[in-house]
């Protein structure tokens, strides 16, 4: 068996923590895991620079991955969250319901009352269906809105409309794509370490004297 990158294994650290952040049973602890995985993804290409920049035709190769517009506008926000989760403040993501409401249901009554909220305090309530009835109630102050609720999700000032565990899984997509290519190109290339993984030692310190 080949032996693994520190490119690849730090890889491997950023999808560990993407996988602990989809487990159902780690809610309370979302951020910490999304927080660790910004870390971890964005050191990615840190260590392949510093395990392949002496490396004969990698420098050239790694300035030809040039990334798309879709591409560069992901690694700036992916940074931004970096620069602000360990130089500002701690990660806190929001949930974000998407209800499903018929648009038959929007009467002008409910249009009106929407372009009139402004900066007026009115009380917003969201009930989910447990039949097939949906529907839109409007008050003097209030409104509510009934209807299945199609999607939950978690997300970022930075992707506001967006599912960050569907953010995350793009950028990983994107470092296994060039961390696969850089494996496949110069992977044979570089010289191995030995990494220490046991030692042992004697509770008597003179046992052999």
């Amino acid at each position: 068996m080949a032996e693994r990158t520190n490119t690849m294994k730090k890889l491997d650290e950023a999808k560990f923590f993407l996988e602990r952040m989809k487990a159902p049973d780690n809610n309370r602890y979302f951020d910490y895991y999304l927080s660790a995985y910004i870390s971890a993804s964005r050191s990615v290409l840190w260590v392949m620079k510093a395990e392949f920049t002496h490396v004969q035709g990698w420098e050239k190769w790694y300035d030809s991955q040039t990334p798309t517009v879709e591409e560069k506008l992901l690694l700036k926000k992916i940074n931004d969250i970096r620069v602000r989760t360990t130089k500002k403040k701690p990660l806190h993501t929001s949930e974000r319901a998407l209800l499903d409401i018929p648009k038959e249901h929007i009467t002008e009554e409910v249009k009106e009352f929407m372009k009139a909220i402004g900066d007026k305090k009115v009380e917003v309530s969201i009930q989910e269906s447990q039949d097939d009835k949906t529907g839109v109630r409007v008050g003097d102050e209030q409104i509510t809105f009934t209807g299945k609720i199609s999607e939950m999700f978690r997300r970022l000032p930075e992707f506001r409309d967006e599912d960050i565990i569907k953010v995350c899984e793009r950028y990983v997509a994107f470092l296994k794509r060039l961390v696969v290519e850089c494996e496949k190109e110069f992977g044979e290339k570089i010289e191995h370490k030995l990494v220490e993984s046991f030692s042992f030692g004697f509770t008597e310190p003179d046992l052999f004297k």
